[in-house]
């Protein structure tokens, strides 16, 4: 792994506690917004290549629309 890697890893290492502390646990009204206008329009077949969501929350959110 290279050293760039290295530091990447770790900065999100230090900072998890504080990105789940300021994440709200359910999607917000502007979250649900922004995902409407996203994906209006998209056919509920689909396929989304979602990740990095740490939580989930938004995989969820995203799957629960169909």
């Amino acid at each position: 792994m290279s050293e760039f890697n290295k530091k990447t890893i770790q900065a999100y290492e230090n900072h998890i506690d504080d990105y789940f502390a300021d994440t709200p646990a359910e999607v917000t009204d502007a979250y649900r917004e922004w995902f409407g206008r996203g994906f209006d329009g998209m056919p509920t077949t689909a396929k989304i290549f979602e990740i990095g969501s740490a939580t989930g929350r938004d995989a969820e959110y995203l799957e629960s629309l169909g």
